[in-house]
């Protein structure tokens, strides 16, 4: 991602590590999320 000048914060990506391992959705309302691949979103 950050070779294709797509740069989250840490503590989002290791948010998105977590929900990914775990097979897990994110809810959350920030965009950014969308940026990586194969993590499912929920929104509220």
């Amino acid at each position: 991602m950050d070779r294709a000048g797509k740069v989250l914060p840490l503590t989002d990506l290791l948010i998105a590590v977590c929900a990914l391992r775990a097979g897990a959705a994110v809810l959350t309302s920030h965009r950014h999320f969308e940026t990586v691949p194969r993590l499912r979103l929920a929104s509220w």
